[in-house]
């Protein structure tokens, strides 16, 4: 599985990132607290930066129901799930060890990016690690460092599945309010990736950012996706996306799970599914986004999930 759990952060303040949205309003009183949130341009941001109260209860009932939602699979969740916008692994462990308890995870990979907001990318399993994980920064061009700020390296995680090693790529690319040309170079760097291993059996996971209407105008997934990997929701029939965006008033599978084609492996069949329980939507069933206030919603993407077998 994959999911995009959007904004999964602790209560404390860390000074290195900001992250100063995601605190209790008890310390968001200072002066100094003030003025950076009046620094924010957008409106809705700079109102959530003074007044969200991400209290130690917000953060629980965030976390039950992402648990929720993962539990929903299979009745205990899948043996690999793939994560996006949590803030550290102290946060992570503490989710997992306390909400996923009878899920029975045993691996819980993340290493701090320099995503200035602070979100990473995470890998869960229960699978054993077979080798050291490592996050490979993304070599971009032509890229100034306040755009670089707000992207994520691919975290490569090796697990012992059985007598096979499984490689796990978690991504998240630069959003789409960036240049397609930075999603592309991401791709390319993936497929750098996928070629440099000699293990066959390898998930490539995550938020790729790849709206419907830029795959249709530059024809993302033909160019830079489906010559190295099989892409799973393109076998999900009848599934609208993981994610709706409401100006344009269009589905997307901004998040996708892709797997070599090389390996001695099979996707079941009718297993890939979009989750989407009638407590994550909104009336027009459309993805919600947790609210702190009522404790409702979980994330603005669904998940994707599929089961693979071996050969």
């Amino acid at each position: 599985m994959t999911y995009n759990v959007e904004n999964l952060f602790d209560t404390q303040d860390d000074p290195q990132k900001s992250d100063e949205t995601f605190l209790p309003y008890e310390k968001k009183e200072s002066k100094e607290h003030i003025q950076k949130c009046n620094r924010i341009d957008k409106k809705s941001w700079r109102e959530e930066c003074l007044f969200l109260n991400w209290s130690d209860e917000a953060v629980h009932q965030k976390m039950s129901q992402l648990a929720r939602v993962i539990q929903s699979v299979s009745g205990s969740g899948p043996d690999i799930l793939v994560l996006q916008e949590v803030e550290n692994v102290q946060v992570l462990k503490l989710w997992v060890q306390k909400y996923l308890q009878t899920s029975n995870y045993q691996t819980i990979v993340l290493l701090e990016g320099d995503d200035l907001r602070g979100i990473d990318v995470a890998v869960v399993s229960r699978f054993p690690l077979s080798r050291k994980p490592t996050l490979h920064p993304i070599p971009f061009t032509k890229m100034n460092q306040q755009i670089k700020y707000d992207t994520r390296g691919i975290l490569e995680v090796h697990l012992q599945a059985e007598d096979r090693e499984i490689t796990v790529y978690a991504n998240h690319f630069p959003a789409p309010f960036h240049p397609h040309t930075f999603r592309e170079q991401a791709f390319d760097y993936l497929r750098s990736l996928q070629k440099a291993n000699s293990n066959p059996y390898q998930i490539a996971a995550g938020d790729f950012n790849v709206p419907a209407s830029e795959n249709q105008k530059v024809h993302m997934l033909e160019n830079h996706v489906l010559p190295s990997w099989e892409a799973l929701h393109l076998q999900c029939h009848g599934c609208k996306g993981t994610q709706y965006y409401p100006p344009e008033k269009s589905w997307s599978f901004l998040d996708m799970i892709l797997i070599s084609k090389e390996a001695s492996w099979k996707v079941v069949p009718d297993s890939i599914q979009v989750v989407q329980k009638h407590w994550m939507l909104n009336e027009d069933q459309t993805p919600r986004s947790f609210q702190v206030r009522t404790g409702n919603g979980v994330s603005d993407h669904l998940p994707l999930y599929a089961e693979i077998e071996f050969l």
